[in-house]
C-alpha cells in the first residue's frame, strides 16, 4: 500500500498585543501553515474550505449613493483568508444582480464593481494599503490600488511588488483571489503575520455611471478595520508518491512524523493528537480524522482539549455529510463559554449545513 508522510509542526502560540488608535471591532481566526499553502491563485475558490468563509455586510453610509442599495438581493459578500510563510491569501465571493466592469478610467476601478482589500499598519493612524481587484471590459483581471499612506495610484503598482490576483465572473456571482507577499505586511510594521489589521470592501455599480453601494466588513468610520488572526495551524500533507491513487474507502496507511522547532519542548499528547487529526483532514482522510478526534474526546480529561476536539469533529462530520451528529455537537458547544475561534467554527458549520439542506444555493438568485 502506498504511504503518505504527514509532517506536523507543533508550535507554541504567543499572544501579540496590537496597539492602535482605532479598536478593532471583530477578529476573524484564519488558518495558517509554516510551509507553502497549496492554493492556486486563479479566482476559482474550489480549494478553499466553505465553513471558513464569513459574511461582510455593513453598508458604508457615507460613500454609498442614497436609495441605490436594495439589501442582500442586490449585493452579498463573503470572504476568507489564509496565511503561509510567503503570502497572505484572500478569497472573496460576491453575489451581484447587475455587474459593471471596465467602465471607470485607469486608477479608479472602485467606481465599477470592485473588491478592495485594505491592510492597515500595526499602529493604524494613516491611509491604509489598498489593493483593488476588478476586471477589464474585454475580460481579464484588473489589479490596481494605492500604497500605504499615499493618495495616488499608478499602473503595475502591485504587480511590481509581487501581489497576485485573479477574478472569475459568472452569471450573477464573481469570485476573487488575492495573494499578498509577507514582505508587504512587514512593511506596515508587523514583525509577524500572527495578527493583522484589515478590512474588506466591495464596491457595487449597477448602471455604469458611478459607484452605487459600498459594502464592508467594518464600516464604522473612514479608517475602520477588524483583525485577522492567523492562528489556526494547518498541517498540509507531503505525499511521497504523486501517483497515489484514490481509494474506494476513506482510509489509507499513513506514516505520521511529528516535528517541533525545539526538540526539548514538552508537547501535550492530546495537542499532538489534535494536530494529527487536522493532518488527516487536510489529506482528505476524514474517517481517520473522525476516529482520532473521537479518541481524544473519550480519553482526555481536559475540558479545553475536549472542546477543541468536538469543534474539529463537527467540521469533519459536516464534510462527510453526517449532519445530524455535526448539528448536535455544534449546539452542545454553543451552549458553553467558548473561545471566539471555536464559537465561530460551530456557527459556520451550522450555517453550512443549513445551506446544504436548503435547495436554493446561498449565493445565486
Amino acid at each position: 500500500m502506498k504511504k503518505m508522510c504527514v509532517i506536523i509542526s507543533v508550535l507554541a502560540v504567543m499572544s501579540l498585543m496590537i496597539l492602535s488608535t482605532v479598536e478593532a471591532a471583530e477578529t476573524f481566526f484564519a488558518g495558517y501553515t509554516d510551509t507553502d499553502a497549496p492554493f492556486v491563485v486563479d479566482g476559482d475558490l474550489g480549494d478553499w474550505d466553505e465553513p471558513d468563509f464569513i459574511v461582510a455586510q455593513e453598508k458604508n453610509e457615507k460613500y454609498s449613493a442614497s436609495g441605490k442599495y436594495a439589501g442582500t438581493e442586490d449585493l452579498t459578500v463573503e470572504f476568507s483568508s489564509f496565511g503561509d510563510k510567503s503570502y497572505l491569501y484572500f478569497a472573496v465571493r460576491v453575489a451581484d444582480d447587475a455587474m459593471v466592469f471596465g467602465e471607470a478610467p485607469v486608477g479608479t476601478p472602485i467606481h465599477d464593481d470592485c473588491v478592495e482589500v485594505r491592510l492597515y499598519e500595526q499602529v493604524a493612524d494613516d491611509t491604509p494599503m489598498k489593493i483593488w481587484v476588478s476586471a477589464w471590459k474585454a475580460g481579464g483581471v484588473r489589479l490596481e490600488g494605492r500604497e500605504f499612506g499615499k493618495g495616488v495610484s499608478y499602473p503595475d503598482l502591485w504587480q511590481d511588488k509581487g501581489v497576485k490576483a485573479e477574478i472569475v465572473i459568472e452569471d450573477d456571482v464573481y469570485t476573487v483571489e488575492v495573494a499578498v507577499p509577507v514582505e508587504l505586511i512587514h512593511s506596515l510594521g508587523y514583525e509577524s503575520t500572527e495578527r493583522v489589521n484589515a478590512n474588506m470592501l466591495v464596491c457595487d455599480d449597477d448602471d455604469g455611471d458611478d459607484v452605487d453601494t459600498i459594502i464592508q466588513w467594518n464600516a464604522d468610520t473612514d479608517i475602520a478595520f477588524n483583525t485577522i488572526s492567523y492562528s489556526n495551524f494547518v498541517a498540509f500533507p507531503e505525499i511521497e508518491d504523486d501517483t497515489l491513487s484514490e481509494s474506494s474507502e476513506n482510509t489509507r496507511e499513513v506514516e505520521v512524523v511529528l516535528a517541533a522547532p525545539d526538540i526539548n519542548a514538552e508537547v501535550p499528547d492530546y495537542d499532538v493528537q489534535l494536530g494529527v487529526a487536522r493532518a488527516f483532514e487536510k489529506a482528505k482522510l476524514y474517517d481517520q480524522a473522525v476516529s482520532e478526534l473521537e479518541k481524544v474526546i473519550a480519553e482526555s480529561s481536559t475540558p479545553e482539549i475536549k472542546v477543541r476536539a468536538k469543534s474539529d469533529l463537527a467540521r469533519n462530520l459536516f464534510i462527510i455529510n453526517d449532519f445530524t451528529r455535526a448539528k448536535s455537537l455544534c449546539r452542545e458547544l454553543l451552549d458553553m463559554e467558548l473561545a471566539p475561534e471555536v464559537e465561530l467554527n460551530a456557527k459556520m458549520v451550522l450555517l453550512s449545513i443549513e445551506r446544504k439542506e436548503n435547495p436554493k444555493p446561498p449565493f445565486h438568485k
